[in-house]
C-alpha cells in the first residue's frame, strides 16, 4: 500500500460541503455506488450503464471540453489546508496531491500549483460549470482546480471496475494533476486550438486520446520517483502499488468500458485510449521517469487508437 508519513505536509486543498472532521454538510445527493446505492439524478437512474457513461465522459478526463452546467449548486466551503485540519479519511488524498505537486514543482521551472477541491454531492467551478458527485474526478483548466468527491473511489473499487487499493486512488490524482501540467506547459491550449479547427469529430477524439495517454504517462513519472524514495519520505510506494495503478489504467480503457456496457468496441468513438494503451503509457512513465518521453503520444505518424510507446 502507499505509505504516508504521519505528519506529512499537505497544502493547496479546499473542502466544500464537508465539516471539519469529515462529516458532511448540506443536503445529501446519492452517487452511484458499488454498495447497492441507487444512481443519482445526474445519471438518470441508469445504474451500471450510467456509471460507465460517466466514466467515459469524465473519469480521468481532465475536463478539457468543459463540464455540463446546471447539475448542482455550490454547497459551501469548510475545513482548512494544513495537516492538522485535514480529516483522517481525506488525509491520504491531500498528502498524495501535495506530493505530486511537489514533484512537478521540482521538475518544471515554471510550474504553478493547482488546488484540489474535495466536495460532497455537488460543486460549482469557476469556468467549467457545475457538477455532481456522479461526474467523477475532473480537472477544470479555467480555474486550475482538481475536483474530487472521494466517495467516487467506492465505485472504482466496486464490482463494476474492481480497481481497489490506495495506489488506484493515487493514480487518479496523479492523472488529474498531469492535466494541470498540460495546461501549464501549453499542451492543452494547443490541443484545444487544433480541435476547434478540426474538420471531423474523429480528429477531435484523436487529439483527446493523445492528451489522455500523455497524462497517464506523466502520472507514471511521479510514481517512478515515489517508488524509489526512502521509507522516511512523506509519500512512498510499496510492493504491489504499481500493479494497482496498472489495474486502474486497464479498467478505464475505452474498449473495456464499451465491452462492459455491452457495446461493440468502436475505436473511432474512443476518447481516452484502449486498456492496453493506457497501461503501456503509464508503464513508460514509471520505467523511464522522464516526462519528455511522454511527448510520444503526439507522434501523428501512428493513429491515436494505435499509438504505443517506442
Amino acid at each position: 500500500m502507499v505509505k504516508i508519513r504521519r505528519g506529512a505536509r499537505v497544502r493547496d486543498v479546499e473542502y466544500r460541503g464537508r465539516a471539519r472532521g469529515g462529516r458532511a454538510t448540506g443536503l445529501p445527493f446519492p452517487m452511484p455506488s458499488s454498495r447497492g446505492g441507487k444512481a443519482g439524478a445526474g445519471l438518470g437512474g441508469a445504474g451500471v450503464l450510467g456509471i460507465i457513461v460517466v466514466v467515459v465522459i469524465s473519469l480521468l478526463g481532465g475536463g478539457e471540453g468543459g463540464l455540463p452546467t446546471g447539475l448542482g449548486a455550490d454547497v459551501g466551503v469548510g475545513g482548512g489546508t494544513d495537516s492538522g485540519e485535514v480529516a483522517e479519511e481525506n488525509f491520504f488524498l491531500a498528502a498524495v496531491f501535495t506530493d505530486v505537486q511537489d514533484y512537478w514543482e521540482a521538475t518544471l521551472p515554471d510550474y504553478r500549483r493547482a488546488t484540489m477541491v474535495l466536495f460532497l454531492d455537488s460543486v460549482s467551478t469557476d469556468g467549467c460549470g457545475s457538477a455532481t458527485s456522479a461526474s467523477g474526478p475532473f480537472y477544470c483548466p479555467a480555474d486550475e482546480h482538481v475536483y474530487l468527491d472521494d466517495d467516487f473511489f467506492d465505485v472504482l473499487a466496486g464490482p463494476q471496475f474492481g480497481a481497489a487499493g490506495d495506489f488506484a486512488q493515487a493514480y487518479v490524482i496523479a492523472h488529474e494533476v498531469a492535466h494541470h501540467v498540460q495546461t501549464v506547459t501549453g499542451v492543452s491550449g494547443e490541443v484545444r486550438r487544433r480541435q476547434a479547427a478540426a474538420s471531423s469529430q474523429a480528429e477531435v477524439n484523436a487529439l483527446t486520446i493523445r492528451l489522455e495517454l500523455q497524462a497517464d504517462c506523466l502520472a507514471g513519472t511521479w510514481a517512478s520517483v515515489a517508488a524509489r524514495r526512502p521509507a522516511s519520505a512523506d509519500v512512498t510506494l510499496e510492493t504491489g502499488d504499481l500493479e494497482e495503478g496498472l489495474r486502474a489504467a486497464e479498467v478505464v480503457g475505452d474498449d473495456r468500458i464499451q465491452e462492459a456496457a455491452g457495446q461493440q468496441v468502436t475505436p473511432h468513438n474512443w476518447t481516452h485510449g484502449s486498456a492496453e494503451q493506457r497501461q503501456a503509457w503509464f508503464t513508460l512513465g514509471v520505467n523511464s521517469g522522464d516526462p519528455t518521453r511522454c511527448d510520444g503520444t503526439f507522434d501523428e505518424s501512428v493513429p491515436a487508437t494505435e499509438i504505443m510507446p517506442r
